[in-house]
């Protein structure tokens, strides 16, 4: 703080404000991701998916990569070249391929946020002083906000021009979805460009844009965002701009059929058990199953409540589920998103005419077993053998369920080819094998044999089959507006509960408010206003990464305004 010489603000300065005490605790971590996720700056920690999940967030934000840095002065700047995911580590860091250009059907293979002299892409990056690109950034959003519509050519050549000359082609949020022409004011009919790109460049400037900051994109090369809209935040207060989703999403996602499904006179299942880890890592792992539960076409199981490690010191509630953290209630989710209880599973199918059935003596225990899973709870019988409640479920799922040998680590990756599953004749074996380079991975398929258990059981807690990866880095689809489509179902339908983000914007509004004072204004998309780090150090088993205070300093030069 001397050194910074501005004000330095932490969470618990908030608690009063945000009504942190009335609110589940165990949200704390979560309601900190996304106010950091919101500064102008952010600084994180080599090797923490905490702070890659905040950079993750900024991405889909539309955020600058050059504001992004870790404090591990070797990694200092690695946000700023564009890098695959093959060509690093599988979990140290997130990669811009999680975010970039997923509203299309190309695969992206690089951004176009920093051009050379000539407006080409640059090979090269060099370090800028933070005041010339807040310089040139400040001089950019001014333009962006002026001529949002206008050719993308008019963008300045240079730091951050391409990207935010290319967030001016966005497509517009009240778009009609099924007519295509408009009333004017005296009350008849004109007619309406062909296309949305056209409709926008038409320079309909009153409306919200999906666009988000330098992640806009041409309506050319978004098609998905056709009958999209902006996600709402259900708040007290106006913090709708902490919503990166899209709700709905646009008209195809809400059509898609996966390619990988396989009919079937009765439905099919996916069960799991979460990863052991803290919440992120739980995070990376259901990330990684919600999809293929989606791509297989099967009805996701939610296990049972359990206590989850650094989030059980809540004595009057230590047993939590999946849905307690990530929004599952609304209607138009449910219609989208196939999913059921542990316990709604066993009362459905395991019934003596059911697909599982349970012993009628063990019914009462099983379902008991299945609301709350907590190893620590008093052993029951299972066949004569004490048992846990969590392993009295997972007995019963061994019994009828087939576990794939199937893991998301270094050494593996799966791959949804089309022709490979319904053929068996590989589509696209260069883009698989060019994913799975990796480590030298091995490649795994999904043939339909995959998909010949009714229930498939995924042990994602522990090896050997343990789910732990970006969800982006393990699962590769190699028709690119497949892979792109499910990366928008994690961006769009995976995103915490309403009451996470309501308190991250009470606290993101005052830190703003607070800094309009001093003359620093938030940007266009509601970020900014004040800068952001991520410090880990306690049970971090990174030693490394453990960097002191005079390290973050000295790491860190140059990151900061003075003052902000």
């Amino acid at each position: 703080k001397k050194n910074h010489g501005g004000p330095m603000r932490f969470f618990n300065d908030y608690k009063t404000l945000a009504s942190l005490d009335g609110i589940d605790h165990t949200y704390y971590g979560l309601i900190d991701t996304v106010v950091a996720s919101r500064g102008i700056v952010f600084a994180g920690t080599w090797f923490s998916t905490f702070s890659g999940y905040i950079t993750r967030l900024r991405g889909y934000y539309g955020m600058s990569k050059y504001y992004t840095y870790f404090s591990w002065l070797e990694r200092k700047r690695y946000m700023h070249n564009w890098m695959d995911i093959w060509e690093g580590s599988l979990y140290a860091r997130e990669y811009p391929v999680g975010w970039t250009g997923i509203d299309g059907d190309e695969r992206v293979t690089v951004d176009w946020e920093l051009l050379d002299e000539d407006g080409d892409i640059a090979d090269n990056y060099k370090p800028y002083p933070r005041d010339e690109m807040d310089r040139d950034r400040a001089k950019l959003t001014e333009k962006l906000i002026a001529h949002r519509y206008d050719a993308v050519e008019e963008a300045k050549p240079g730091l951050l021009g391409s990207l935010f000359g290319a967030a001016k082609h966005a497509l517009v949020e009240d778009k009609p979805a099924a007519d295509n022409s408009t009333k004017s004011e005296t009350g008849g009919r004109k007619e309406e460009p062909e296309d949305a790109e056209a409709e926008v460049a038409a320079g309909d400037k009153g409306k919200s844009s999906l666009a988000r900051g330098v992640a806009g994109r041409k309506m050319s090369e978004t098609p998905a965002l056709v009958g999209a809209k902006r996600g709402h935040v259900a708040c007290d207060a106006d913090v709708d701009a902490l919503a990166y989703w899209n709700d709905p999403q646009g008209d195809r996602d809400n059509s898609f059929k996966s390619p990988f499904g396989l009919p079937s006179e009765k439905p099919k299942y996916l069960v799991f058990t979460p990863d052991k880890g803290g919440f992120n890592n739980v995070r990376m792992s259901f990330e990684i199953i919600f999809i293929l539960a989606a791509a297989l076409d099967r009805i996701l199981v939610l296990p049972p409540e359990q206590p989850m490690y650094l989030l059980r010191n809540d004595q009057s509630k230590k047993h939590r589920g999946l849905d307690h953290f990530f929004d599952m209630d609304g209607d138009d989710y449910k219609k989208r998103v196939k999913y059921m209880t542990m316990e709604q599973f066993i009362v459905t199918e395991g019934h003596p005419n059911g697909q599982f059935p349970v012993p009628p003596h063990m019914m009462r225990t099983l379902v008991g077993a299945s609301k709350v899973c907590a190893p620590t709870l008093s052993k029951l019988k299972w066949n004569g053998s004490g048992l846990t409640p969590c392993e009295f479920v997972h007995d019963y799922l061994v019994q009828h369920a087939v576990t794939p040998n199937i893991t998301a680590t270094h050494h593996q990756c799966l791959v949804f080819d089309q022709g490979m599953y319904e053929t068996g004749k590989i589509d696209d074996s260069s883009s698989a094998k060019e994913f799975c380079s990796s480590g030298d991975r091995d490649t795994v398929y999904v043939t339909k044999d995959f998909q010949e258990p009714q229930l498939l059981y995924i042990q994602g807690g522990k090896p050997p089959t343990r789910m732990l990866a970006h969800y982006y880095g393990y699962l590769h689809f190699t028709d690119p507006a497949v892979g792109n489509y499910y990366k928008r179902y994690i961006r769009d339908m995976l995103h915490f509960r309403h009451e996470i983000f309501c308190s991250a914007g009470k606290i993101v509004k005052f830190l703003q408010d607070e800094a309009a004072k001093q003359g620093i204004m938030p940007d266009s998309e509601g970020a900014g206003g004040y800068s952001s780090l991520h410090i880990r150090r306690g049970d971090f088993q990174y030693k490394r990464m453990r960097v002191t205070a005079e390290e973050w300093l000295h790491n860190t030069q140059g990151v900061w305004s003075r003052n902000e």
